[in-house]
């Protein structure tokens, strides 16, 4: 089962049993549809059994850190704003 952390990963999978489609849609919080079209596009590692196909905790929890998204401090992307469209702005300014 995947219970919710502080650390940079979303999400942690307590075991690494294999989860059917349905299960791995639920864990993730997104509907079976997108995990059909994940496994269908090679975007998520899975395991085919006979007809059956089943993903690995660890594969979700990899696909799942993929889509985490750093903070950005907004001084910092003020600054990087402001390059990008030639202003200039006095460095004292910015510093306090």
């Amino acid at each position: 089962m995947f219970t919710r952390s502080n650390t940079k990963t979303a999400l942690i999978a307590d075991d690494d049993r294999l989860y059917s489609i349905e299960e791995a849609a639920t864990a993730l919080n997104v509907g079976v549809r997108m995990i059909r079209r994940l496994t269908s596009e090679r975007r998520i590692a899975f395991i085919k059994i006979g007809r059956h196909v089943r993903i690995q905790g660890s594969a979700l929890n990899h696909f799942a850190r993929l889509g985490l998204v750093s903070p950005v401090r907004e001084r910092e992307s003020m600054a990087s704003r402001d390059r990008a469209y030639g202003i200039k702005v006095d460095p004292e300014v910015m510093s306090s």
